[in-house]
C-alpha cells in the first residue's frame, strides 16, 4: 500500500498546508504534488486538495503557482485520473484569466502540455493559447508600470512564444 509507506509524512505535509507561513505552504504543496506523482492512489486521494489551493483566491500567488505546476505534472503522469476533467479545465481557464502574469504563464504552459499530451481537449484552452501566441502583450501588468509578479514581461512573452510554437 503506497499510503502506508508514507503514513508519517502525509500528515505532516497536509498539516503544513494549513500553516500561515507562505514558504511552508508552498513547500507543503510541492511535497504533496511529488507524492501524488509517485502513486496513483495518493494522487486520487489528494488531487482535489491541490486544485483547491489553485482556486483559493486567499492564497499567495507563489503558492497557487506551485499548486498549478503540481496539478499539471500530476495530470501528465496520471492521465487516466485527469482525462477530460471538468475541474482541471476550469482551474486552467480561471488561472489564464488571472491578474498575475506568472499565474497566467504557468496556466498557459500547463494547458499547452496537457493539450499536446491529449489529457484535455477544452476548446477554450486552445483558444486562449492562440490568443496568447498572437497577442503576447496580453499578459497582465500593474497600471503603474510595475509588474505584479517577479517576472520580466519580455522573458514571459519569450517563454510563451517558445512553448506555444510547439
Amino acid at each position: 500500500d503506497p499510503i502506508a509507506q508514507y503514513q508519517d509524512l502525509l500528515p505532516l505535509v497536509t498539516t503544513s498546508l494549513s500553516k500561515p507561513v507562505t514558504n511552508v505552504r508552498c513547500l507543503a504543496v510541492g511535497c504533496l504534488g511529488l507524492l501524488c506523482l509517485w502513486s496513483t492512489t495518493i494522487c486520487d486521494r489528494y488531487k482535489r486538495i491541490i486544485m483547491q489551493v489553485v482556486r483559493g483566491g486567499f492564497e499567495q500567488v507563489i503558492v497557487r503557482g506551485q499548486a498549478l505546476k503540481c496539478v499539471v505534472d500530476m495530470a501528465c503522469v496520471h492521465k487516466e485520473l485527469f482525462k477530460d476533467d471538468a475541474e482541471l479545465n476550469s482551474v486552467l481557464l480561471r488561472s489564464q484569466d488571472s491578474e498575475d502574469a506568472e499565474l497566467v504563464l504557468i496556466a498557459a504552459e500547463g494547458a499547452a502540455k496537457l493539450l499536446f499530451a491529449g489529457v484535455v481537449c477544452e476548446p477554450g484552452l486552445f483558444a486562449n493559447l492562440l490568443k496568447f501566441f498572437f497577442l503576447s502583450n496580453l499578459l497582465p501588468s500593474d497600471e503603474d508600470g510595475e509588474d505584479q509578479s517577479e517576472i520580466d514581461p519580455a522573458s514571459a512573452n519569450a517563454r510563451l512564444q517558445q512553448v506555444l510554437s510547439i
